[in-house]
């Protein structure tokens, strides 16, 4: 990015409903020296009764003016603020604050105590959802008006790394 090769890890996302595939996405995240993970955007096919009716939602960094976006800082401190990716489709999102360390999330290895809650924070300081993470295993749990949604236990039995790619 700005002149150098970035190595990213290529997540397949897939969304199904009723058994039919309606979304499918690559992913794409890197992690710069200091431990923080970014989004460097994502490609999307959307289906309709499984045929591909477009790319809505794509965004790849370098395409059009699109930036990079920090997921989650190397070293959280309680507090702080940055701007960053909307994992949950916020259009409405300004900013994303850290605001609370060692919090309690029940993993698929039990439970721990090092989650770092991340709110996002609309225009007037509202904050829409929160997102969990946990050293050594990243988004555990996303909070939102609808309720809870543990990432760790949707995860489905196949779930892939599709490639790790330089991204330039």
């Amino acid at each position: 990015w700005n002149g150098n090769s970035t190595e990213t890890m290529v997540v397949r996302r897939r969304q199904l409903v009723g058994g039919l595939l309606i979304q499918e996405a690559l992913v794409l995240y890197g992690q710069d020296d200091g431990g923080g993970v970014w989004s460097f955007g994502q490609d999307v096919k959307n289906f309709e009764e499984g045929e591909l009716v477009d790319d809505g939602g794509s965004r790849l960094a370098g395409a059009d003016g699109v930036e990079p976006l920090l997921v989650i800082p190397g070293q959280p401190q309680d507090g702080q603020t940055f701007s960053g990716e909307d994992v949950l489709g916020l259009d409405t999102v300004e900013r994303h604050e850290i605001v609370a360390l060692n919090e309690r999330v029940d993993t698929p290895d039990g439970p721990v105590d090092t989650g770092v809650v991340v709110a996002s924070v609309q225009p007037g300081g509202a904050k829409a959802e929160e997102r969990i993470f946990v050293p050594e295993i990243g988004l555990a749990l996303a909070r939102g008006e609808d309720g809870d949604l543990s990432l760790s236990r949707r995860l489905p039995q196949d779930a892939e790394s599709a490639a790790t790619e330089t991204f330039s």
